[in-house]
């Protein structure tokens, strides 16, 4: 298992200096890498005021994003910045609660994330923290909860 490259999902990310469409170009890097994951996919755009606008579901790109969903999600400019994401299910929870990117608000300000794996010590850890007194609905929010306990200073 370790000693060799297994691929699955998709991340594709952007930041954008210029007045590039960050929503269409996420859109066509999904499209692009859609062979690396059919379950679901998402793109999450930040824009100048750093809000963020996420769409995402079921099925293949093409599926989940037509014109009016991209261009709901440009309404607001080209945006700063984002992230979309492809997802292999490689375990039984292929459901929209586990579609990515992940978009988490908490005191330090807003975290966008997509990955690609799990997290291989998820029981070790929701277990911990679960005694510590925190509540999670799956192994993604394992991660969140590590985030968000997390000192470090958020990039801008």
């Amino acid at each position: 298992m370790f000693g060799k490259i297994h691929e699955e999902c998709g991340v594709f990310g952007i930041f954008n200096n210029d007045e590039l469409d960050v929503t269409q170009e996420i859109y066509l890097g999904l499209y692009a890498l859609q062979h690396r994951g059919q379950k679901s996919c998402g793109i999450a755009v930040t824009f100048e005021e750093k809000r963020v606008e996420v769409k995402k579901g079921l099925g293949l790109v093409p599926e989940v994003f037509n014109a009016e969903t991209l261009n709901a999600l440009a309404s607001n400019g080209c945006g700063k910045m984002g992230i979309g994401h492809v997802r292999y299910a490689s375990d039984k929870f292929s459901e929209q609660a586990n579609t990515q990117p992940l978009v988490m608000r908490y005191a330090a300000g807003t975290v966008t994330i997509a990955n690609n794996g799990s997290l291989v010590n998820s029981p070790e850890l929701i277990n911990e923290l679960s005694q510590k007194g925190s509540i999670f609905s799956d192994n993604f929010r394992c991660r969140d909860n590590n985030i968000s306990r997390s000192k470090r200073k958020i990039a801008e």
